[in-house]
């Protein structure tokens, strides 16, 4: 994480020394990157940044809420989920979409998956961001999954998911890439579409051994073993 995070600071003091004075909107860009960088990694740092820099911005901006969604880390639980709930409110009546659904995302690592999907339901409604629509059709999905909610799935949703899962793919979003697996691999082993596993588990095959990825390499070979396709399986599996 550390070395990943030194990478894009690089980048970003770059943007930085670049960027014009009078260019507010790249500013006000990168401000907003470095902060979700910083907080990844040190999150005193980031609340000290968001105090230090909040009162720059106008209290309808987006940099400004997401300031205040940092520093509400430092509350209570209960006062935090509260002040994010209300940022969450405030983000959505001013537009700010993308930063309302980034809180929404937050707050559902708290909530019943019945709230989960009613809230996802409304970020998606709204979602202009590529790589955010895709976050919110996964946690969705998964929810009704976790919920035994099979039905809940349609063929359009699977459709869906399976054009997600060869994005990130393509873009190489290996943490999210890992979810959307394992979420068409569930959904795909409970109504038995040999389709969808010949596709991830040879797409999903490639990422595990580009990345080293000896655990989840075994995990699904060992899955894709115990799959009621016995053809399906004796020409899929790898041998190392």
């Amino acid at each position: 994480m550390r070395s990943d995070y030194s990478e894009a600071k690089k980048y970003l003091d770059r943007c930085m020394d670049l960027c014009p004075e009078n260019d507010k909107g790249t500013l006000e860009d990168i401000y907003v990157e470095r902060i979700h960088l910083l907080e990844q990694v040190d999150k005193p740092a980031a609340i000290a940044l968001a105090k230090a820099n909040k009162n720059q911005y106008h209290k309808k901006s987006a940099e400004y809420i997401v300031s205040d969604v940092v520093i509400a880390e430092e509350k209570d639980p209960d006062d935090r989920f509260r002040t994010l709930v209300r940022l969450e409110k405030k983000a959505r009546k001013l537009k700010h979409f993308t930063l309302a659904n980034n809180i929404v995302f937050t707050l559902n690592q708290e909530r019943s998956n019945v709230d989960k999907i009613k809230n996802l339901t409304t970020a998606l409604e709204s979602e202009k961001s590529s790589y955010n629509y895709c976050r919110a059709t996964i946690y969705k999905n998964q929810a009704l999954v976790e919920s035994n909610l099979f039905q809940r799935i349609k063929e359009q949703d699977i459709q869906d998911l399976s054009y997600i899962y060869n994005y990130l793919f393509r873009q190489k979003f290996d943490t999210l890439f890992v979810k959307c697996h394992k979420l068409l691999w569930d959904i795909a082993a409970y109504r038995q579409r040999g389709d969808i596993i010949t596709m991830i588990y040879i797409r999903g095959t490639i990422v595990w051994r580009l990345n080293d990825d000896s655990e989840n390499e075994q995990k699904y070979e060992k899955l894709i073993q115990d799959f009621d396709y016995p053809s399906l399986v004796n020409r899929l599996v790898y041998k190392a």
